[in-house]
């Protein structure tokens, strides 16, 4: 876990001048012992399971943290990642060297520079890492048309390279994120990301009414505070481990660790959004509540999600995410009538 100095991280982030090193430093003492125990356990289990199946081990496994030096071969077994790769061996091969849509490539080359600017592995325009993160991005958007390539997908490739360090691994995985566990957050109009965004209101209300209504009567909305969390599935917006862990329990669990994680931000800094007492000052508390203390604090803080929200059925959750669909369909339509008549 230790970076390459103390002011670089091991996955090549620097730090700001701001980093509270001393919070850090006593937060790691902690860790590291946590992670040396965790790391043993996970090499007990991948020798004795070397195809990982679902189970409420492995469940418990993957919520308490899968070692970095492991991720991206676990990441590939419990997703259906592998199998993927498996029934098409070549496909990465044949995408990065087929045809291309001109201006998929020239809208990828423009954004890839802008890719991580304080990570030293994507800094300069001729390293090899931006060329992978060409080629991933370009194989994905010609693999999936439909989504084809929309900001947020480089961040979220990105990570996966510096993970895996391998193209055809990171690829095969942002295939699995983009078609199955989050197959609507990088729609034209990022319904996915505004359904959920819906979703969480919805919780709230019935959770915690008093902070939901602070937000309605402040005119506060997620879409406008929070998409950058869903969009980037919480990468470039918590500390990198903290992200990684709740990508561990993505490939495992599905989407429901988003809600979790964004519901349990709202309540654990529930006092703060009340003393805030106008739009302003809530979207200042927004901003820091990414990157406080709490948050740093990864193995805590992922405890506190499976803990703070309380009971979230899959049944309820697919429930809400079908009416706000709905919705917004609706509003969609609507919209459109108005756009019809207007011309």
């Amino acid at each position: 876990m230790a970076g390459i100095n103390g002011e670089i991280d091991q996955y090549g982030f620097e730090r700001p001048e701001d980093f509270d090193y001393e919070s850090y430093e006593t937060f790691m003492a902690a860790y590291l012992r946590v992670l040396a125990r965790r790391a043993k356990k996970w090499e007990k289990l991948l020798e004795a399971k070397p195809v990982l199946r679902h189970s409420s081990k492995v469940k418990r496994y993957v919520r308490k943290g899968i070692p970095s030096e492991s991720r991206g071969e676990v990441w590939l077994m419990i997703s259906r990642a592998k199998q993927k790769l498996i029934e098409s061996p070549l496909k990465y091969e044949e995408l990065v060297q087929g045809d291309k849509d001109e201006k998929i490539v020239d809208i990828i080359d423009r954004d890839i520079k802008r890719t991580y600017p304080e990570n030293i592995y994507f800094r300069d325009v001729k390293n090899s890492q931006l060329l992978s993160l060409k080629n991933v991005l370009v194989a994905f958007a010609h693999h999936n048309k439909s989504v084809g390539y929309c900001q947020g997908l480089n961040y979220v490739a990105g990570m996966l390279l510096l993970i895996t360090k391998d193209e055809k691994v990171s690829f095969w995985l942002l295939v699995e994120m983009l078609q199955r566990l989050v197959p609507d957050y990088y729609s034209s109009s990022l319904v996915g990301v505004r359904v959920d965004n819906l979703v969480i209101m919805d919780l709230l209300s019935q959770k915690h009414p008093d902070l939901h209504a602070h937000f309605k009567t402040n005119g506060i909305e997620l879409n406008l505070t929070a998409s950058k969390w869903f969009i980037c599935l919480f990468v470039d917006v918590l500390p990198v481990e903290t992200a990684l862990r709740i990508w561990d329990c993505l490939f495992y669990e599905g989407s429901k660790i988003l809600i979790r994680v964004a519901l349990t931000l709202l309540i654990l800094n529930k006092d703060k959004f009340l003393e805030a007492k106008d739009f302003t000052a809530i979207c200042a508390v927004f901003k820091k509540i990414t990157n406080d203390g709490v948050v740093l604090q990864c193995h805590q803080f992922m405890q506190e999600c499976f803990k703070v929200p309380g009971t979230l059925p899959m049944a309820k959750i697919k429930s809400l995410r079908e009416k706000y669909h709905e919705v917004i369909r609706k509003e969609e339509e609507e919209m459109e009538q108005k756009r019809a008549i207007s011309k």
